[in-house]
């Protein structure tokens, strides 16, 4: 946290927190316009967490605020709209830890 700088951390949280608010506000909005069919989803909205979203790591403090963030915004969705419309599906994937071998080294 000491190193990490107030823009960095801005910046992790509009592109992980603020982007997917606007991409569900608008999702939500259309998918609210379409007729729903029998017993289907007028749509999914699915948003990237990790489980540093819920754990933390050292030395990711923006990293991890924001996936938190997402997880617990989600799920505000799923509550605030999945009652009053069954014809939504919301859903967040969580990203594990696993190791990529890199393309070229």
């Amino acid at each position: 946290m000491l190193e990490e700088t107030e823009d960095e951390f801005d910046l992790t949280m509009h592109i992980n927190v603020k982007d997917g608010w606007h991409g569900s506000k608008y999702a939500i909005a259309r998918m609210m316009r379409q007729q729903a069919s029998a017993g289907r989803p007028r749509g999914r909205i699915i948003n990237i967490a990790s489980i540093r979203g819920l754990v933390g790591i050292a030395q990711q403090p923006a990293y991890c605020a924001s996936k938190g963030s997402v997880v617990n915004l989600t799920r505000q969705l799923a509550v605030g709209f999945g009652r009053t419309n069954r014809h939504h599906a919301w859903w967040f994937v969580w990203q594990g830890a696993f190791s990529l071998e890199m393309p070229g080294g």
